[in-house]
C-alpha cells in the first residue's frame, strides 16, 4: 500500500495490533525499549485525526505560537498498550480511541506543563479507571474543546 493511500481504522489497528507483537518478541531479547518505541509511534500516528481538540487560547493564538501536543502523553499510551494481554482489536480500539487525543495548545501552555513537571507524565494522584484524559491540563489551567 502506497503512503497516500488512506488505510481504514482496522488496518490501522491491525497495524498496531502486528507492533504489540512485534515488541513482545524484541522485550523477549532484551532490545532497548527506544526502538520498538519509535514503530509504535509511527503506528499510532495514524490515529492522529481521530481526537483533535484545542484550547480556548490556541484557537485564539496565532499558528506559530501553537503546537500540538499528545493530551496523554506517550509514553502512558504505549504502557498501556504493551501491557494488554491479548492486544485484540478491541482492547486496541477502546484504549486509542479513549486516549489517543491531540490537542493544540500555546507555547505558554507547553511551558506551564513543563514547569508543573507533566510534559512526559500524568499527575500523581491520576488513575487509568477514574482520571480525566485532561488531568495534566486541568492542573495547569488549561481549557480545550474539542475540534
Amino acid at each position: 500500500m502506497k503512503r497516500s493511500e488512506k488505510r481504514t481504522l482496522n488496518q490501522n489497528i491491525d497495524c498496531v495490533r502486528r507492533v504489540l507483537l512485534n515488541i513482545k518478541e524484541h522485550e523477549k531479547h532484551n532490545d532497548p525499549k527506544r526502538l520498538t518505541s519509535i514503530y509504535l509511534r509511527y503506528a499510532l500516528d495514524e490515529f492522529a485525526k481521530m481526537n483533535l481538540y484545542t484550547s480556548l487560547s490556541a484557537q485564539k493564538s496565532m499558528n506559530q505560537d501553537v503546537i500540538k501536543e499528545h493530551v496523554i502523553p506517550h509514553k502512558v499510551i504505549m504502557n498501556m498498550l504493551t501491557n494488554l494481554e491479548n492486544p485484540n482489536h478491541k482492547a486496541i480500539y477502546n484504549i486509542v480511541s479513549k486516549y489517543f487525543i491531540i490537542c493544540r495548545i500555546t507555547k505558554d501552555e507547553d511551558e506551564r506543563l513543563r514547569i508543573a513537571k507533566l510534559v512526559s507524565s500524568m499527575p500523581d494522584d491520576w488513575t487509568i479507571e477514574t482520571g480525566s484524559v485532561f488531568a495534566r491540563y486541568e492542573k495547569v489551567g488549561i481549557e480545550v474543546i474539542k475540534i
